[in-house]
């Protein structure tokens, strides 16, 4: 097991030192008596020296005692003179090890996409500093609440991270938890989002700045709140620029879904196309060269994602990078204290897909 002292000296990327409302001895406080009481240290174990910490965390000493005195009234710690500060003798560990249930819906989601094991490897980056573990469960379509309330007691799961995109089912959930921690990915206003209405702006003006004026939105789960924040700003984007609408939707994200493209050009005007994310753009850029097209030449596509092989393609993919594993990050920063986070916003990366006309 990990020593203490190196433990608490990585809870440094933990605290916010903007936050204006809990104090850093506060955060800090809560920070190690978590990763004391989730890691199960026993009596006796050492923490780093208040001049250690001071420094390290960049706290004032007078700062930094109060931390300790937050943990010494709980009887958590106790200053042995001229030793240092220790585990108290009369703390008893629970060894408590935290389950956190990520619940997504069964066939919509895949460990491998590169979307996915970025948020899980974000997720994990904190968990694995305060012991918790994380628990993958798929519910079916109609989210069968009885089944799932199974589902979290077999397991003994102690908090939930939703990767279910409607909002409908995430209230469902939250109803039959019982108060357990919860968070969600998709929850706009909540604690950890990527600002899809950016995005959308992000793609939508590169394309008219680079000249297009007919531009097609190439859409899926229309129902999720990420969608629908980009439908909408596609749609007043379009009034305002005066612009005709053009909306395609999909089935699912994958790169045999970027057929659509053979709809998309029979309407002869669209020169540039937002695709519904990178697998998809590579499907389009296949189907046009099927089809004795060219991208850019004949339309241009633009993705969304920057995953790993967007560099790589023929031609390179212009895309927006989200921060997927901020995302996870945050999520689980934010289960842990229960704070809101303000919106990830997208990057735009330019490359080859994408032509000026």
């Amino acid at each position: 097991m990990e020593t203490l002292e190196n433990k608490i000296l990585k809870l440094k990327s933990e605290l916010d030192y903007n936050d204006n409302i809990t104090p850093l001895y506060i955060q800090l406080a809560k920070l190690i008596k978590l990763v004391i009481r989730a890691g199960g240290y026993e009596a006796g174990e050492k923490l780093p020296s208040e001049r250690v910490m001071s420094e390290y965390f960049s706290m004032a000493r007078g700062t930094l005692r109060k931390t300790i005195d937050e943990l010494l009234q709980e009887d958590i710690v106790q200053k042995k003179q001229g030793k240092g500060i220790y585990v108290s003798e009369n703390y008893k560990p629970k060894n408590i090890k935290i389950k956190v249930g990520l619940i997504y819906k069964n066939n919509l989601f895949s460990v491998s996409h590169p979307m996915n094991a970025e948020h899980i490897a974000g997720i994990n980056s904190v968990f694995d500093k305060y012991g918790y573990s994380l628990e993958l469960i798929g519910v079916d379509a109609n989210l069968n609440v009885k089944g799932f309330q199974k589902d979290l007691k077999d397991k003994n799961i102690n908090g939930i991270i939703s990767f279910i995109a409607e909002e409908s089912d995430n209230k469902k959930i939250e109803k039959v938890i019982n108060n357990m921690p919860f968070v969600s990915k998709m929850k706009y206003n909540n604690v950890a989002f990527i600002d899809f209405k950016e995005v959308l702006n992000l793609q939508f003006h590169y394309l008219y700045d680079m000249g297009h004026r007919n531009i097609c939105l190439n859409f899926c789960s229309p129902s999720s709140e990420s969608t629908e924040l980009m439908l909408n700003e596609y749609d007043l984007l379009c009034e305002k620029y005066n612009l005709k609408n053009y909306k395609y939707e999909i089935k699912r994200y994958g790169f045999e879904y970027g057929d659509i493209i053979k709809e998309i050009v029979k309407n002869k005007g669209i020169t540039g196309v937002i695709s519904a994310d990178d697998f998809v753009a590579v499907g389009m850029i296949r189907n046009l060269h099927q089809m004795g097209l060219k991208c850019p030449d004949d339309i241009s596509i633009m993705g969304m994602g920057d995953y790993y092989f967007a560099k790589w393609t023929v031609p390179s993919i212009t895309t927006v990078k989200l921060p997927y594993y901020e995302v996870g990050v945050r999520l689980a920063q934010s289960l842990i204290n229960q704070k809101k986070y303000p919106r990830l916003m997208p990057i735009l990366i330019e490359r080859e897909s994408v032509k000026k006309i």
